[in-house]
Parts: C-alpha cells; sequence; structure tokens
C-alpha cells in the first residue's frame, strides 16, 4: 500500500511543530528563571508545594496568551459600544433574534 501526503498532514505536522516551537521557549524561559533565581539565593532554596507549582505554571502560560493576543495588536477591551462606536461589523438578522 502506497503513502498519500494529504493537505491535513501538512496542517497536523505544521501545528504540531508550533506547539513544540512554544513549549521550547516556555521551558527555556523557566531554565533561565531557576538559574537567575539559583544564583539570587545561593544555596538557600525555595520549597514549593505542589499548588504553587500549578499556580506558577498557570500564570506563565496565562502571561504567554495575553502577550500574544489583544495587546501586540495594539488593543484594548473596549469599555464602551453602540450602533458605531467599537462595532467590527454588523448584519440584519431576519425572524426574531432570542439572545440577550
Amino acid at each position: 500500500m502506497e503513502f498519500v501526503l494529504h493537505p491535513w498532514h501538512l496542517l497536523v505536522l505544521t501545528l504540531s511543530a508550533l506547539m513544540n516551537r512554544e513549549q521550547e521557549n516556555a521551558i527555556e524561559y523557566l531554565k533561565t528563571e531557576n538559574q537567575v533565581l539559583r544564583e539570587k539565593l545561593g544555596k538557600g532554596r525555595i520549597m514549593l508545594t505542589d499548588f504553587l507549582r500549578v499556580v506558577g505554571v498557570c500564570g506563565v502560560a496565562g502571561l504567554a496568551w495575553a502577550d500574544d493576543g489583544w495587546s501586540k495588536r495594539g488593543h484594548g477591551l473596549p469599555l464602551r459600544w453602540s450602533e458605531t462606536e467599537n462595532v467590527a461589523w454588523k448584519t440584519a438578522i431576519h425572524d426574531l433574534g432570542h439572545s440577550t
């Protein structure tokens, strides 16, 4: 049986490469941070509970997401909306709309 390369194979490969790169960046950042903390603390060590480790990892992931989100595009979340202000697009809805 002959292997056929489909376009979705390339998509999966690209996505996995991007995820791998992000993971490597996070690991490199954590290694650097660890080295800096070791230099600062000397022989003293900080003992973290599992909860604090999870909070730290979630914090780093949240900062990475926030850095890639609205802040890079120069936007903050709008404080006001109206018919013409802070509206990206608008379309008419036929019949009744039931959203709140």
